[in-house]
């Protein structure tokens, strides 16, 4: 049984884990938050409940436990302030034997919490899962965190073995109390306190009203979430014909996946109930909460429901639509008309858009497939839809048609077309009138490049001389392309007009540059760089700071005859001193990319000063170690550093060395090959160079 509802709630849950882990950086960085309580107030009893905030403080939590301290709160000053503990001395989730000894193999929720709490592995699917990967263990995490405080919400006896719960049977009556939930551990959570005055035992609300759509063969079911204030964690949603006998509809408690966090929260909660019979057929529905001290509600007030047909006929197709003698007359089919057909209605707009108003002055019949419009515009537009009804008041209707009055000659060419852009990519296009009667407006078109095929900018005539456009300016193309055709009211098009081409301002910045790697000397540092990719960069701009300084100040720049270049100097550099170095771009519009990331150098002084002498490798094959000896220089010496090479690796820090040692022993030999060491002296002051060692080999 475990399986199957575990195959349930994974569905459930799994939709829930983007929103988890979108939110689990959040809370690695502000983890140090109270966990949340909160109190059922009985006649007898006082339940406590809690939850961690995020995944990691749960786990802390389970390690080291809790403990629950009351205090009473007496507001009139009759009593003192009295410090009482509720339950175990440490609260802690039960072990693995407990939990098997004290529930059945087919419990609802206490395999999945023991699952959450003792399992190896804890994921939905296999599908991506690697367990060397950081983001895919957090998600591993957030979903054992999410599945416990799922079950402790419907079971009390496990939320209990969760460490979550606690009952305080030995109170006052008449009192008011501070329950304090404290972590042992309180590195990622602080205490968390719920407050209860025990003259107020708590009520249950009654579970929410429902609505209803009634959907074709479906009937969804909705409910509010506003007024319940989170009362309850999950529903129960039953189903009857008669109104005495009710059948679950969820196999689990349901509950809805919360939303995008970016997305206003919807007001309700939705489910649809998929397995009615057929449509027009009455049930009754209710619902029943429960809450996350698994407490069930009263049920909420019944509502009736049926499905509907909600499906139209298929839509009718105008097959014809012409002028007969100053009248438009039109001809339609219908494929399969259905059974429950009652006949079509007529409607007409002067745009295609429009708001289509019936001309038929009663309905048609089933088997009418023509009708003559006697009254069209003799100046607007006509067009025309046809509406198949049937018995139950479902309409279809077909794709508009335009009826016009025969006029077959085109407005003249447009002339005068011109625009420009802002640097903000809007554009406006103008042009003048034409001297045709009939036009009723004009239809623009672009495209990024002249001989491109243009694209219609105004799914209608525009009834304007002047046009607003929007385009972006970060492109790769630097041009934009219009042409405007003027539209008569029997939408004759007239021939395109001449192409006007407009350059988009440059506001797009160059990729930024960057340096990539450095050499210091006593005089001067050498950057090594990465030139800006963009093909209309006018010159690079090297921004050096001082330890001190506050501020870039550029002392560089790169003009058009040295762009390539890969390596800068700096000479005018002295030491001991600390730089911070950055690039930056400038394109031929004046355009300056962001800085570089920066680089910090250390321009030391008289470095051979420091440099150790004597540094000696060898290897002894009996031993297997290589043993390495120098000669201890002058100065305020702190420590060593030891560096080391393997095969056609890179330098590494192996190990640090006390200042008063003069030799050191290696016995990782790992691997067989070439080894090869370096040294540097940490001073008060500053530091050695790299002295390197002779290669020594290791069989």
């Amino acid at each position: 049984m475990i399986k199957s509802v575990f195959k349930i709630l994974s569905a459930i849950i799994i939709s829930l884990v983007p929103d988890l882990i979108a939110q689990s950086d959040t809370q690695l960085i502000d983890s140090l938050k109270s966990l949340s309580a909160i109190a059922n107030v009985k006649s007898n009893e006082i339940i406590i409940r809690w939850a961690p905030p995020n995944h990691i403080a749960w786990s802390n939590g389970n390690a080291s436990g809790y403990k629950v301290i009351r205090y009473r709160v007496n507001f009139e000053g009759k009593k003192p302030v009295e410090e009482t503990q509720i339950g175990n001395d440490t609260i802690k989730p039960f072990s693995l034997d407990e939990w098997k000894a004290k529930f059945p193999q087919n419990h609802n929720y206490a395999p999945i919490a023991a699952q959450a709490l003792y399992g190896k592995q804890f994921r939905i699917g296999e599908q991506n899962f690697d367990p060397a990967n950081i983001r895919t263990l957090s998600q591993e995490q957030e979903l054992r965190y999410s599945f416990a405080l799922y079950a402790a919400d419907m079971d009390a006896q496990v939320a209990e073995g969760l460490a979550l719960r606690v009952v305080d049977k030995n109170f006052e009556k008449d009192e008011q109390y501070l329950y304090a939930i404290i972590p042992y551990d309180r590195s990622r959570m602080d205490t968390g306190f719920v407050f209860v005055d025990t003259r107020l035992t708590t009520e249950i609300p009654k579970a929410p009203e429902l609505e209803k759509n009634e959907m074709e063969n479906q009937i969804e079911l909705r409910w509010s979430i506003q007024s319940i204030q989170n009362a309850f964690t999950a529903y129960w949603i039953e189903r009857s014909e008669d109104g005495r006998n009710w059948k679950r509809l969820n196999n689990i408690p349901y509950l809805q996946a919360t939303q995008n966090p970016n997305q206003e929260p919807d007001e309700y909660i939705y489910y649809t109930d998929t397995t009615i019979a057929r449509n027009y057929l009455p049930y009754k529905y209710r619902l029943i909460g429960i809450t996350p001290f698994a407490e069930l509600s009263e049920p909420s007030d019944v509502i009736e429901a049926m499905g509907r047909d909600r499906s139209g006929p298929q839509p009718p197709i105008i097959t014809s639509i012409k002028d007969v003698n100053g009248k438009i007359e039109l001809e339609w089919q219908l494929e399969n008309p259905p059974s429950d057909l009652k006949g079509f209605m007529i409607g007409r707009s002067s745009s295609i858009g429009g708001q289509y108003e019936p001309i038929t002055p009663q309905m048609l019949g089933t088997s009418a497939r023509k009708y003559t419009d006697s009254n069209p515009d003799p100046i607007d537009e006509n067009y025309y839809v046809v509406f198949a009804i049937d018995t139950a008041g479902n309409a279809s209707v077909s794709m508009p048609a335009y009826g016009f009055l025969i006029d077959s000659i085109p407005p003249a060419k447009p002339i005068g077309l011109t625009g420009n852009i802002d640097t903000l990519g809007v554009v406006t296009l103008r042009w003048p009138l034409g001297q045709d009667p009939d036009i009723t407006g004009y239809r623009v078109y672009f495209a990024n490049a002249a001989d491109h095929e243009f694209s219609n900018l105004t799914p209608y005539p525009i009834q304007d001389t002047v046009f607003v456009d929007t385009i972006s300016l970060n492109t790769l193309t630097k041009e934009i392309f219009y042409q405007i055709a003027a539209v008569d009211r029997n939408f004759n098009h007239s021939v395109r007009s001449d192409i006007l081409r407009l350059v988009k301002p440059d506001i797009v910045p160059p990729v930024t540059p960057l340096i990539s790697d450095y050499l210091v000397t006593d005089t001067a540092v050498i950057l090594k760089i990465i030139p800006s990719s963009s093909d209309d960069v006018a010159e690079h701009i090297l921004f050096r700071k001082g330890e001190k300084q506050t501020g870039w100040t550029p002392i560089l720049t790169l003009n058009n005859s040295s762009l390539n270049q890969t390596e800068i100097f700096d000479n005018n550099v002295t030491g001991p001193n600390y730089y911070l170095y950055a690039l930056q771009s400038v394109d031929s519009s004046g355009n300056k990319s962001e800085l570089s990331p920066s680089v910090g150098v250390r321009v030391r002084q008289n470095l051979k000063v420091f440099q150790i002498e004597g540094l000696n490798a060898s290897y002894d094959n009996q031993k297997k170690v290589v043993s390495l000896t120098w000669k201890k220089p002058q100065g305020d010496l702190k420590y060593y550093v030891i560096y080391r090479k393997v095969n056609a690796g890179k330098f590494e820090n192996f190990a640090s060395v006390d200042p008063d040692k003069s030799s050191f022993s290696d016995s990782e030999l790992i691997y067989q090959g070439e080894y090869q060491y370096g040294i540097k002296g940490v001073f008060s002051s500053n530091e050695s160079q790299i002295s390197i060692s002779s290669p020594v080999l290791v069989k």
